[in-house]
């Protein structure tokens, strides 16, 4: 048994690490909670690598850069990168950034559609001239033949209670909730969409920013209808 983990964490782990799975059972941000809370317990960088079956520890040190990340980025980050999501190499590297950055930066990446390399080219370049996020990001934009722009909404979960029920599903049955609450609250509009136990991440059009102005505090709205969506209300 590694320090601090449950046979069941190790076993989250090894499952959820190095796998190209499609659904897995923990998130990045998730392995690195179980690595922090590892360490914390007195875990080695070493051990924390063989608890998820990883060669050497700088995979680890990936991972734990996660949690520099404030929670409303932290809700975006997945294994892999899509309209809503930030794929772990790409979040590991927004994470770099200071602190007041980081947040800009990955709404920028998705409302740009950046790759992980698109992101990876975005940090070293605030690094290496001190740019800001949106120069920085207009740069490596402006090299793509075709400039595509969408509008970002990520918000966060304030009902700890729907968090918690959040926790048991699969993130395509997350996903397939968050869908079915937006359905209700905006109609048919081209969106994608990401639930998380902390929070959400929405994309679409500038129809989509109009439409969600009208709805007023919109994480209070989306807490609710999906706390309703899954019984809680």
């Amino acid at each position: 048994m590694t320090i601090g983990l449950t046979e069941e964490e190790r076993r989250d782990l090894l499952v959820s690490v190095g796998t190209h799975r499609g659904q897995r059972r923990l998130s990045p941000v998730d392995v690195a909670r179980l690595f922090q809370k590892a360490i914390d317990a007195g875990a080695s960088l070493a051990q924390c690598a063989s608890a998820a079956g990883l060669e050497g520890t700088e995979m680890v040190k990936r991972f734990l850069r996660l949690l520099d990340l404030p929670p409303s980025v932290q809700t975006a980050v997945s294994w892999g990168g899509s309209d809503t999501t930030l794929a772990f190499t790409a979040a590991s590297e927004i994470a770099r950034l200071a602190p007041s950055l980081q947040e800009l930066t990955a709404r920028e990446a998705l409302a740009r559609g950046l790759s992980s390399s698109e992101i990876k080219q975005v940090v070293q370049r605030i690094a290496r001239s001190g740019l800001g996020s949106l120069e920085a990001v207009e740069e490596i934009v402006a090299l793509r033949p075709v400039v595509e722009r969408r509008h970002v909404i990520i918000g966060i979960l304030s009902n700890p209670t729907v968090g918690k029920r959040i926790e048991e599903l699969r993130q395509d049955e997350r996903d397939d909730v968050l869908a079915r609450v937006l359905e209700k609250l905006i109609g048919e509009q081209h969106v994608a969409s990401r639930l998380t136990p902390t929070g959400f991440v929405i994309t679409g059009s500038e129809d989509l920013a109009e439409t969600i102005h009208g709805l007023g505090d919109f994480e209070a709205t989306i807490s609710a209808a999906v706390g309703e969506q899954l019984g809680l209300t």
